[in-house]
């Protein structure tokens, strides 16, 4: 499954699942086929698995699906996450949570998606960073101002 899903073929991915391949087994140690597919953008492929029992905030590692998605600035995946139901203020053990892996990333459209999904701003990391302090750290002005914004209101 973990060859199919990062080569982003669904369908093999499809007739593994026919073959009762389990979704939610884990591949590369502690990544699930969801998260795999999550943070390479290969949104037929999440949506498949999200339509075969793949359960959405599964984390061994804490490493959410939603949160590899936002680490690669893959919008349509965290769309699609969050609309089945993924938590946008899950917490992984060191307090980052996934709008400070979108700050870092420097994608506005996945800040401003999980900023309409109800990701707290002020959340803190380790260290105390909020996703404003990791914008400003990697100069995404536009963030920036977006979490200005939200952290304002």
């Amino acid at each position: 499954m973990s060859l199919a899903v990062r080569n982003g073929h669904a369908d093999a991915v499809r007739e593994l699942i026919s073959a009762d391949a389990e979704v939610n087994e884990y591949c590369h140690y502690t990544l699930t086929p969801l998260a795999n597919a999550a943070e390479l953008g290969h949104t037929d492929i999440v949506r498949l698995l999200l339509n075969h029992g793949a359960v959405v905030d599964m984390a061994p590692d804490s490493y959410t699906a939603l949160m590899r998605a936002c680490v690669g600035g893959k919008f349509d995946s965290a769309k699609i996450l969050l609309d089945a139901g993924a938590d946008p203020n899950a917490v992984r053990q060191d307090g980052q949570r996934p709008l400070h892996f979108a700050a870092k990333a420097g994608s506005v459209e996945c800040v401003n998606l999980l900023l309409a999904r109800g990701a707290n701003p002020r959340a803190l990391a380790y260290k105390k960073d909020t996703a404003l302090k990791y914008a400003e750290r990697y100069n995404h002005q536009a963030i920036v101002k977006v979490l200005q914004d939200a952290v304002d209101e």
